[in-house]
């Protein structure tokens, strides 16, 4: 009884929620290398990507607001990136 009443919106949301999930999993495919990128990088750079995606699939439909959020979520996500990619390179972390 309760999923029928969402069955409506799930139907057209689940296939993009499962698209920015595998662009999101592609992404985080760099903790292959070390598995704390998975929770750090990776994370960090999902957003990004995520961020940028979603614009130029919905670009018809994008207001203001949601091209502003979007903005923010990129500038985040690069801050926290290259903060944790240049904390990776420093000798004081790798001790």
């Amino acid at each position: 009884m309760f999923l029928n009443w969402f069955e409506p919106q799930l139907g057209s949301v689940l296939p993009e929620m499962l698209l920015l999930l595998g662009l999101a999993l592609v992404i985080a495919c760099i903790g292959f290398y070390r598995v704390v990128y998975f929770i750090s990088i990776g994370y960090a750079f999902s957003i990004v990507a995520m961020a940028v995606f979603t614009p130029l699939r919905y670009f018809v439909n994008f207001s203001w607001a949601s091209a502003l959020q979007n903005i923010f979520l990129v500038l985040w996500g690069l801050r926290l990136g290259i903060y944790l990619v240049q904390r990776e390179f420093r000798a004081s972390y790798r001790a």
